[in-house]
């Protein structure tokens, strides 16, 4: 019983990433802010509890212009 999950980001050459959450069930797992801003980004986060709901997590990225790109992934 358990989890592993493995988030991570790139961008483009003209972009870049100013801040990373992810949320898992709704709990926010892990929070950070780039300075200065970061063109890649990598975590592993593994399970440190139980987290009631769905088994979604979610990965905001946010860019430099404040704009942020969503992404959810769901198990059983």
């Amino acid at each position: 019983m358990g989890w592993d999950i493995t988030v991570s980001a790139q961008t483009d050459s003209h972009e870049a990433i100013a801040r990373v959450e992810v949320m898992v069930d709704g709990f926010s797992r892990y929070d950070e802010d780039f300075n200065p801003p970061v063109h890649q980004w990598t975590k592993i986060l593994t399970q440190q509890g139980e987290y009631p709901g769905d088994n979604k997590a979610e990965l905001v990225i946010t860019d430099i212009n404040g704009n942020d790109t969503r992404c959810v992934e769901e198990w059983n």
